[in-house]
């Protein structure tokens, strides 16, 4: 029930032992993109779906998979004429090593992962985003423990799970508050650790996703950090700390020969999207059985994230972010140019609502 680890080495477990391979070129990029346009104009026209039967994988939990489980529930899968079967893990490394073998052809999951599991040979690619997670990477302080500045932080032991996306939000943090990222005391631990370390004592700080965060303020823990929201006294409100969408991803073969499934898939992942954001209620008490969780400790969980399927500028510019990020911090093994894992040519031609970028 809660987001997929995403140490380094659990990344590079979940794309299997595939070698690297060589990185496309940006020509070849573009006349891959060109035919997956071509394809599907051609097969719009009788607006039949080119395969039927789908099994979509993705995680039981209310970041990844929340749209999905609830175009499931709803029907709007059938209303495409789709017959749509769930996989779901309870992480991500099953995904990424389902994708990348190739035994998975459709999947959610975010824009973090995807570059590395391309970046080791992986033929995928993200074709649209489903929310805007961010929110739901934070960090919380123990109940009892209190600061009176940032700078506080350097005495507190801070457990953080190394290599996960909460990193970049202490990042962004100690560069907007002055402090030095290299002085804090980490200590690295799952999230499942640092709830039990944190009980015990031994930590004061738990950095890491839902439902942890919110399990950790119902214990009388304090809110700090996420990766849109300070908590600091020097700094309350909205922030731009980092943003981490789930996504879809599609394999490349399969996306090039379905191009109207895609479409339909997409179309029902819509659907299910507004349905959560124009009836949360009724939403959470669908998931909250799925998930195994509290109605209002889910509703906390969900109105942390955003969802929407917009690729904007800010959904550019934090993929772009991440291509950088994970390359200088030696988690991707190459640099990768957004095209190489992206393609959002249906989006852009069939769902155009959904595509507003206008940054170059």
């Amino acid at each position: 029930m809660m987001v997929a680890s995403l140490t380094a080495a659990a990344l590079f477990t979940g794309c299997g032992s595939k070698e690297t391979a060589e990185s496309s070129t940006k020509e070849e990029t573009a006349v891959t993109t060109e035919k997956t346009g071509e394809a599907a104009s051609e097969a719009a026209a009788d607006g039949e779906a080119e395969t039927k039967d789908l099994t979509i994988y993705g995680v039981n939990d209310p970041q990844i998979s929340a749209a999905l489980i609830m175009a499931d529930k709803l029907g709007y899968f059938k209303d495409e004429g789709l017959n749509v079967t769930l996989q779901l893990f309870t992480g991500m490394d099953p995904v990424g090593a389902a994708l990348s073998s190739g035994e998975a052809m459709i999947a959610t999951t975010n824009n973090y992962e995807p570059i590395l599991w391309v970046a080791n040979g992986a033929p995928i690619k993200v074709v649209a985003p489903l929310c805007n997670m961010a929110g739901t990477q934070a960090a919380a302080l123990a109940p009892g423990v209190e600061i009176n500045s940032a700078e506080d932080l350097y005495d507190l032991k801070i457990g953080l799970q190394a290599g996960s996306p909460v990193t970049i939000c202490f990042k962004n943090m100690c560069k907007e508050l002055g402090l030095d990222y290299d002085k804090l005391n980490f200590v690295n631990l799952q999230p499942a650790d640092q709830y039990s370390a944190m009980e015990k004592g031994e930590i004061q700080v738990l950095s890491a996703w839902e439902p942890w965060i919110t399990q950790t303020i119902n214990d009388g823990g304090t809110f700090l950090l996420s990766g849109t929201e300070a908590n600091f006294p020097e700094k309350q409100g909205e922030v731009d700390w980092f943003d981490l969408y789930n996504s879809l991803a599609v394999n490349d073969q399969f996306l090039e020969e379905n191009p109207v499934t895609i479409q339909k898939v997409l179309n029902a992942l819509g659907k299910a999207t507004d349905y959560i954001n124009d009836n949360r209620e009724e939403a959470v008490a669908t998931l909250a059985v799925q998930f195994n969780l509290e109605e209002d400790v889910l509703n906390e969980i969900m109105n942390r994230n955003s969802y929407n399927m917009l690729v904007d500028d800010t959904f550019m510019s934090s993929t772009q972010y991440l291509e950088q990020y994970l390359y200088d911090e030696g988690f991707a093994s190459k640099k990768l140019e957004t095209g190489d894992y992206t393609d959002f040519t249906i989006l852009k031609e069939k769902l155009p609502e959904h595509y507003t970028v206008t940054a170059q």
